[in-house]
């Protein structure tokens, strides 16, 4: 009988969360009405890529905010949305997009079927094996790139992990100050891994003096975007 019950209220929270991500759906389509590029770009939502959920926040946040430089952490889905939102958007002329990617065959594939705004960089690194709280982590190697200061990060790689998953992002944003304005849209924080980075990277912020907060929004995924004070209404999309 507990185990009837266990699976009745499972299928029940994942009806909801289906019913929640067409919402989600909904809202998306709604936030590219007027903007033809967008309503025509092919995009393949959910499964490894981002869902409703991320779409629509993502489409939010570009047409709320006018970003100077953009780093995108995982090749894919959004890098087409990103790229095409500031090539044709009047207000993004001088936003630098610059991707982060694992597999250099991917990146290849990808640049074949999609063109890039001239203004999109992918940069392929290697992965190398990091020990984070004695769990081991496969991270993107950023010892021969020199990171350069972002105020939007869009994150959905590399490839995921058990424990602080994506931990990455507290390296990339280890260079933030007291007073520094940015914004993190931070995919799949459903899972265990990509929550544990997600409370540290907000406690050792707000540690080192840097106002933050942040909302984890539900759908089929959940998507968690953390704001410094000048982006404070993304924590209400």
């Amino acid at each position: 009988m507990i185990k009837i019950l266990k699976r009745f209220f499972k299928n029940q929270e994942s009806l909801l969360l289906s019913v929640q991500e067409q919402i989600w759906g909904q809202k998306f389509h709604d936030s590219i009405r007027g903007f033809k590029e967008l309503r025509e770009l092919s995009l393949f939502v959910g499964n490894w890529a981002g869902n409703y959920t991320f779409f629509y926040l993502l489409s939010r946040i570009l047409q709320e905010y006018n970003f100077e430089r953009i780093a995108e952490l995982g090749l894919g889905e959004s890098t087409k949305f990103i790229s095409t939102f500031i090539e044709y958007d009047s207000e993004s002329k001088q936003t630098k997009h610059t991707i982060f990617e694992q597999n250099k065959d991917f990146a290849n594939h990808f640049s074949s079927k999609f063109n890039l705004s001239n203004r999109s960089q992918i940069n392929v690194l290697n992965l190398i094996e990091t020990d984070v709280f004695g769990h081991k982590n496969q991270l993107f190697d950023f010892s021969k790139t020199e990171l350069q200061d972002f105020d939007l990060y869009v994150v959905d790689g590399p490839i995921g992990s058990a424990n602080f998953s994506r931990f990455d992002l507290v390296k990339v944003l280890s260079q933030k100050k007291p007073g520094d304005e940015f914004l993190v849209l931070f995919d799949d924080v459903h899972r265990k891994g990509e929550l544990d980075t997600l409370h540290y990277l907000v406690d050792q912020l707000k540690e080192r003096k840097i106002v933050v907060n942040y909302n984890i929004y539900v759908g089929e995924k959940s998507v968690s975007v953390i704001a410094t004070p000048k982006y404070k209404w993304a924590l209400s999309f």
